[in-house]
């Protein structure tokens, strides 16, 4: 298991392990902090992403070889807040004309008490956490925000807007290269389609819609999260199920792949296709 764990203890079952351990467990996306088993806490220099990338790599080829079928995880912590991309995707974006969600700048006086003016916003809307306020910040991981003081309310939102989704997609691209390189190590060991590989996602990301950011929020965009499977012996290319699964459901999907028994503690059902 190599990467984010915050679960604030020991993971258990694991042969070997590198896990974040500092920020309070979510790690930094510069020279990260990792507690390794038996060795303790390493400092290593760097891109997280590209780091637990690496940690990946290295534990699979040290295994080319073997017959024996395996589990790994690697858990990145992009894209959490705040975003920091790796310095090759800077300009990736440069001139993308970004869309903007109909509901940025909705009126929220329909909405009950409870979600109308709660929370954190992408505007300069709230006045707890406002990622407008953030990216103002001189010392902002990314750059300051500038040339706004001038602005209206509303092109304040949409600037801070741009800013916010397209460092969000820097920071994702380098868990596209991440995925790339892994499959590339599976097709060059030759055992790509000889096992199941499955890609979960944290909690849906609200890209601005009704004013909000991140991913705890209860909308729709917050519900739905992707769970891809790729498995050429029993998954056909471009198969789309629309089953509802719960996450108490991943472990004995999984387990029914593998062909093994799902504990009677365990809760959840496998979603197997």
């Amino acid at each position: 298991m190599f990467g984010k764990w915050h679960l604030h203890c020991q993971p258990q079952g694991f042969d070997e392990y590198k896990y974040l351990c500092g920020a309070w467990g979510q790690g930094t996306y510069r020279d990260p902090e990792f507690s390794e088993r038996g060795r303790g806490a390493i400092t290593h220099r760097g891109y997280v992403t590209d780091i637990i990338t690496d940690m990946t790599l290295d534990w699979l080829r040290a295994r080319k070889g073997s017959d024996r079928p395996f589990f790994v995880m690697c858990h990145h912590k992009a894209p959490h807040d705040y975003w920091e991309y790796a310095a090759r995707h800077e300009h990736i974006f440069d001139g993308l004309e970004v869309p903007v969600p109909d509901s940025l700048f909705e009126d929220k006086r329909h909405r009950s008490e409870a979600s109308r003016d709660y929370g954190s916003s992408v505007t300069p809307r709230s006045t707890v956490r406002s990622l407008y306020a953030d990216f103002c910040r001189e010392d902002y991981v990314t750059g300051p925000l500038r040339g706004t003081e001038g602005m209206t309310f509303r092109e304040k939102g949409l600037a801070a807007y741009r800013k916010y989704l397209l460092d969000y997609l820097r920071t994702v691209a380098g868990i596209d290269d991440s995925v790339g390189a892994l499959l590339d190590e599976l097709k060059q060991q030759g055992v790509l389609d000889e096992h199941g590989r499955d890609l979960h996602f944290r909690p849906g990301h609200v890209p601005g819609r009704a004013r909000l950011p991140g991913q705890a929020w209860s909308y729709e965009e917050g519900l739905r999260v992707p769970f891809l499977l790729r498995y050429p012996r029993e998954v056909a290319a471009g198969l789309v199920r629309e089953d509802l699964m719960a996450n108490i459901d991943l472990a004995p999907t999984l387990l029914d792949y593998a062909t093994l028994p799902t504990p009677a503690a365990m809760q959840g059902f496998s979603c197997r296709a």
